[in-house]
């Protein structure tokens, strides 16, 4: 049995629905152990979940319109979201039109953390690290607008389109850094000249342009 508990408490403002679950003997990549929705009168609707992601526990909470103006058309959903796994946190704000598929909303979006490789073991073991943009779509075009990172030492600023719309992919960007650190970003391990795979390179159009004040290397 994958339910293991289920509760609902009924007070004057407000009603919650609670869940709790039996985590499967098979390992899967992700496993929802408690979840638990909060409606309230007039209010937004709340939503907070426990659970695992590769073996790793998470939390998530998530913060949105009220159930009237869910089911109201040509209505704008207000969105927060935060999201923990480990040392990484994700935050997202803003405004979600779900009659709108030509524009669907914005978001102001954040990640910071610890490490990177916390992610994903394939990625380099920089940190801290902290990504922050506001991200907004338009069709199926995609924008990224003051984009701000760092990893470690290293800083990216900037802005990103992706487009959608033609058969090849479409990838734009304007970017500026002060600093560099080549070994920070590289796994260890990893060949510096290691070709970029020719295939990837051809699915897609890139046009990109990045000014960088500094790079280092090795020390130097």
């Amino acid at each position: 049995e994958f339910l293991k508990t289920l509760t609902v408490n009924l007070q004057p403002g407000h009603t919650t629905f609670g869940l709790s679950t039996r985590l499967p003997e098979a390992q899967l990549p992700v496993a929802l152990r408690q979840a638990s929705l909060r409606v309230s009168n007039g209010g937004p609707v709340k939503i907070v979940a426990k659970g695992a992601y590769r073996g790793q526990d998470f939390g998530v909470r998530l913060m949105t319109a009220s159930p009237i103006d869910l089911t109201t058309p040509e209505t704008s959903w207000p969105i927060l979201l935060t999201a923990q796994a480990g040392g990484a946190l994700l935050e997202a704000k803003g405004i979600l039109n779900a009659d709108r598929k030509d524009k669907p909303g914005a978001l102001l979006v954040s990640l910071k953390g610890k490490q990177v490789n916390e992610l994903d073991p394939d990625l380099p073991p920089v940190g801290p690290y902290m990504l922050m943009a506001h991200v907004t779509k338009e069709g199926e075009r995609y924008e990224v607008n003051d984009l701000r990172c760092r990893f470690g030492s290293s800083d990216l600023s900037g802005r990103l389109e992706v487009n959608l719309q033609n058969v090849r992919p479409q990838l734009k960007g304007i970017f500026t850094s002060k600093l560099i650190h080549v070994d920070e970003l590289s796994r260890p391990g990893d060949e510096s000249d290691s070709p970029i795979p020719s295939e990837a390179m051809r699915a897609i159009d890139v046009d990109m342009n990045m000014a960088i004040d500094k790079v280092q290397s090795g020390g130097l």
